[in-house]
């Protein structure tokens, strides 16, 4: 082992043992102007290679972790997750000499270059080719309240809402393990958190095709912290826009009703009126097969239909004859009983004076 090996693990314990309450709450001690000037002349780590954790990192011992003594807080791969215990497997070497370091006191430079690991992705964007790698998947980086203006995603934390979805976790009280369980979170604003990786990067900074844009505040005490969340997303409708397209749909469809119902009353009413003009139609009969036109009279003057003439050549001869008919009034005929006819008597009257007889 050599004897840089040697002190990182020397220090992993006395930090451990001496300093440990929570590593996210000594690593970011130092004001942000002595953070630069300290970056500025410390030499940092290079991580040059996409690093790929054991697939223990997402189970079991090394994946979800809750902390007795950080508030029963969820973690994915605690480096420190009791006094006297390093999980380092879950985390490039690079990375574990720099959170050890930076956990015992001394603090550290950005990685220079950075690569983000498999599994993670790149939050920002960010100025000068620095970025913050975290979880894929992930709802963003939360960053700290003093960071500095070089790096704004140091002393920051990756979160990710756990609301009601089951997840498997290794539970640690004060000094151990003390169970693996399924827990489901029933508060909606619990929470995992992460330790992002924060430096520049190799060559041009890529982004992730899915950046997420959180903005969030982290006030830290020994046993809660509390981020607030602003996150906007693109690509989908807003509850307004959403709410006018339901309203002009249903608008749409009452006026269609409605001009359905108006089509149909006026059509009923104007039969309504054409039978009511032709009460009588009903009360005659017409012989099918009639050649003659029918002919309905009442005490208005009308006009005879079109009339067709037949002749002896081929074809029809159409001719229209307009012709006014005067309406008869109408007669009553009463039926007299049978009886004999009375019997007339006369009066045979004397003949005329001679002289008045003609000659």
């Amino acid at each position: 082992m050599s004897s840089q090996s040697l002190e990182i693990s020397n220090l992993s314990l006395v930090t451990s043992l001496k300093f440990y309450n929570h590593p996210i709450q000594r690593l970011y001690t130092m004001s942000p102007a002595a953070l630069t000037t300290a970056s500025a002349t410390l030499p940092s780590f290079a991580i040059t290679t996409t690093f790929t954790a054991p697939t223990q990192c997402a189970q079991s011992i090394g994946g979800l972790t809750m902390l007795e003594n950080d508030g029963f807080r969820i973690w994915l791969n605690a480096p420190l997750p009791v006094p006297g215990t390093t999980i380092s497997s879950c985390y490039p070497d690079q990375f574990m000499s720099s959170f050890l370091l930076q956990t015992g006191g001394i603090s550290q430079a950005p990685f220079r270059p950075l690569v983000c690991p498999d599994g993670y992705e790149t939050q920002g964007p960010y100025t000068s080719n620095y970025i913050a790698c975290c979880p894929s998947g992930w709802d963003g980086l939360a960053p700290a309240s003093n960071a500095p203006s070089d790096r704004p995603a140091f002393g920051g934390t990756c979160f990710t809402n756990i609301y009601n979805v089951p997840i498997q976790i290794t539970s640690y009280d004060e000094s151990a393990i003390k169970a693996s369980s399924i827990f489901t979170a029933t508060g909606t604003s619990d929470q995992a958190f992460a330790y992002p990786y924060e430096g520049f990067a190799l060559g041009v900074a890529v982004l992730a095709s899915t950046t997420r844009s959180s903005q969030a505040s982290e006030t830290s005490t020994k046993t809660s912290t509390t981020f607030e969340e602003s996150n906007t997303r693109s690509g989908g409708m807003t509850h307004g826009e959403v709410a006018g397209l339901v309203l002009g749909c249903i608008m749409t469809v009452l006026l269609l009703v409605a001009l359905v119902v108006f089509v149909l009353n006026h059509r009923h009413k104007r039969l309504t009126d054409r039978r009511m003009q032709f009460s009588f139609y009903n009360s005659h009969i017409r012989l099918a097969g009639s050649p003659m036109p029918m002919m309905y009279m009442d005490r208005n003057e009308r006009s005879s239909p079109d009339t067709v003439f037949y002749s002896g050549k081929e074809g029809l001869n159409h001719k229209k004859v307009q012709v006014e008919l005067e309406a008869p009034r109408p007669r009553t005929v009463y039926e007299m009983e049978a009886a004999p006819l009375p019997v007339t008597k006369t009066k045979q009257l004397p003949d005329l004076p001679k002289d008045l007889k003609s000659p």
